[in-house]
């Protein structure tokens, strides 16, 4: 009997490492490129991936790079992406994720305004544009997306 209970065990922690494991890949963690001690990672189930520098990133003690989640030094709001169309060979690599300036709130609040229904508007209620991310290939800088966050009820 403590035969058969020894063996379910095992079953199960090897369950669990390899639901881990796969969990781990699909977030792209396997793939997670060199990252400067105050920059962080988002990634998405809908593959999006980006690399965002944080100015105020503590410097006492930083985690190894796969434990550098974002969203993990702000609790208090949840962070959602937006996906831009992008080539299929690009959907899933790492983006790098900057600021955004005035100049870009604008004209992302325009472009809101202009061709979204009323629906997809109260969707960003209370939202904040938090970061635009994109490729740099060849000199030419690629939109991949935008993180937008929202308080956490």
């Amino acid at each position: 009997m403590i035969k058969w209970i020894i063996r379910a065990a095992i079953v199960g922690l090897l369950g669990f490492a390899g639901l881990a494991g796969l969990d781990a890949y699909k977030g792209g963690l396997f793939n997670l490129p060199e990252m400067a001690d105050d920059e962080y990672f988002v990634s998405y189930e809908n593959g999006f991936r980006g690399i965002i520098k944080v100015a105020d990133a503590p410097k006492d003690r930083v985690p190894p790079a796969w434990a550098r989640q974002y969203a993990k030094l702000y609790p208090e709001r949840r962070f959602l992406s937006l996906v831009f169309d992008v080539p299929k060979w690009a959907e899933t690599g790492w983006s790098r994720c900057e600021q955004v300036t005035p100049d870009e709130l604008e004209t992302f609040k325009r472009f809101i305004e202009t061709s979204w229904t009323e629906e997809q508007r109260l969707e960003m209620v209370g939202a904040r544009l938090e970061f635009v991310c994109g490729f740099e290939i060849e000199g030419e800088k690629i939109g991949h997306g935008v993180i937008y966050s929202v308080p956490r009820l």
